[in-house]
């Protein structure tokens, strides 16, 4: 990966980027930008209120070779007026499972609800789990890291000076903590060039 790659990001042109893409946006052949990467989602948010499984042409299209992985995927507890957390705790299930199977990543969007990922997440083995999108106590963000995860920051993470304190305290975890630019478009390597400024500051400004 570049130095200034994007670890999550929903533009279907953007360069050096996992880039997440509807199943009906993937069924239309689109071209894959240069360094980039494609994640097939099942996004929580829209999910329906009932299980009826995942769509059997999402299964067909997760196994192309033009997919590198699944996600983003996950639960939100914000949603559950919506779908209730049964209802995505299922989907989430048949998704892991389905990325195992095939031995690819996931991309996960985890808000309220770690607790019970990580119980269906330790049932599976799969080759990385990325964790998009982290906004939270440092403490979390240390239990993902030992967990094994690649983590991208949600862009407000990086006023925190606690986040420069763990990691200049924590070397080996610096390498897992990535950026992103998820639906906006921000500018990555600026946003990078300010982290890693940021970093060998102390976190000072």
């Amino acid at each position: 990966m570049t130095d200034f790659f994007d670890y999550h990001t929903h533009n279907w042109n953007k360069e050096n980027a996992f880039i997440s893409v509807k199943m009906e946006v993937l069924a239309d052949k689109i071209a894959l930008p240069s360094n980039s990467k494609f994640f097939l989602e099942y996004h929580p948010w829209n999910l329906p209120s009932e299980y009826s499984g995942v769509d059997e042409e999402f299964y067909s299209l997760a196994e192309s070779e033009a997919v590198f992985g699944i996600g983003e995927i996950g639960l939100d507890k914000l949603k559950i007026a919506k779908t209730s957390l049964q209802v995505q705790l299922a989907y989430f299930e048949e998704l892991v499972k389905l990325a195992a199977r095939l031995n690819k990543p996931i991309m996960l969007h985890i808000v309220r609800a770690w607790d019970e990922a990580r119980k269906i997440l330790d049932k599976y083995k799969l080759p990385q789990i990325y964790f998009h999108g982290f906004y939270g106590k440092i403490e979390f963000l240390r239990e993902l890291l030992n967990y094994g995860m690649i983590v991208s920051l949600n862009p407000k993470m990086l006023e925190r000076a606690e986040l420069y304190d763990f990691l200049r305290a924590n070397g080996a975890y610096e390498g897992r903590v990535k950026l992103e630019s998820d639906d906006s478009d921000v500018d990555l390597s600026c946003l990078y060039a300010k982290f890693y400024e940021r970093l060998r500051n102390g976190g000072n400004k």
